[in-house]
């Protein structure tokens, strides 16, 4: 069950969002981890499928160089203990800039809050 008031939900969850788009906690798979619900399913902006297991090896094996910002971050909790995380990424590598509409279902198991499912789809330039 959801403990938090909407405010505190939603600032938890953007920290949430925001470590995992951080370099040194991405390619930390202890870190990612304990942020991923052992069922978690992620699909990507290429429209490829993965797995708890494979996002730890992609992330762990992924270069520094790019910057990623959240904009448009919104939450609506959907059940006492599943929240729902809309929002937008910007990511700048070098002198490329591309954007992502994202979304990312949360659970609260035990307090703890871990990522279940994640889509993103490019949004065209």
């Amino acid at each position: 069950m959801n403990p938090l008031p909407d405010r505190e939900l939603d600032h938890l969850l953007l920290t949430l969002e925001s470590g995992l788009l951080d370099h040194q906690v991405r390619t930390d798979p202890a870190r990612v981890g304990s942020l991923l619900a052992e069922d978690f399913v992620e699909i990507g902006q290429s429209g490829r499928r993965f797995d708890r297991q494979e996002i730890l090896r992609e992330l762990a094996r992924e270069a520094p160089g790019r910057t990623v910002y959240i904009e448009e971050f919104n939450v609506r909790s959907l059940a006492p203990d599943i929240a729902m995380a809309t929002f937008q990424t910007v990511v700048n590598a070098g002198t490329e800039q591309s954007r992502a509409a994202r979304v990312s279902l949360w659970r609260c198991r035990g307090g703890e809050w871990q990522l279940f499912y994640h889509q993103g789809t490019r949004v065209p330039a």
